[in-house]
């Protein structure tokens, strides 16, 4: 990805993210959140997301399920084709330029600063965190699995 297209990416989620945070955008009360499950089959394992919204009437079209497991990151549409891994994995739905989409939320989510916060964070940082990488960062976080457990951590 060109740093272009990172800045891009850049301005888009800082605007949405001031929009919702000043109350532009349409409160999350009747958004419905991907459902997230995840299955093992002795080691292996499946994720899938799909919509809460029989009707189709909220829904953002650059939600993403994501898996990180076994040292990479995997990523499918919500409603699209299963992501397969093996052992242990990190799985959420980014959803897209909108907050209250994620699964699970960011920590400081709705908070006074929030924005700021982030803004200030991917400054320093870059993008590369919010679709799998595991770093430090204080906003995202995620469902743990783990074979012949299940989800062992929110």
């Amino acid at each position: 990805m060109s740093n272009m297209t990172i800045k891009r990416i850049a301005v888009a989620v800082a605007a949405g993210l001031s929009l919702l945070l000043a109350g532009a955008l349409p409160s999350s009360a009747g958004h419905n959140v991907p459902e997230i499950t995840v299955e093992y089959d002795g080691a292996n394992g499946t994720a899938t997301a799909e919509w809460a919204d029989p009707d189709g009437t909220h829904r953002v079209g650059n939600a993403r399920l994501v898996v990180f497991a076994n040292g990479k990151v995997q990523t499918a549409e919500i409603g699209g084709d299963p992501i397969t891994f093996t052992g242990a994995a990190h799985v959420r739905v980014f959803g897209g330029g909108e907050r209250s989409y994620d699964v699970p939320l960011w920590d400081g989510f709705g908070e006074e600063g929030f924005a700021d916060a982030i803004n200030a964070y991917i400054a320093e940082h870059g993008f590369g965190w919010l679709l799998g990488q595991r770093d430090s960062n204080p906003f995202v976080n995620w469902r743990v699995y783990t074979p012949g457990r299940g989800l062992v951590h929110e």
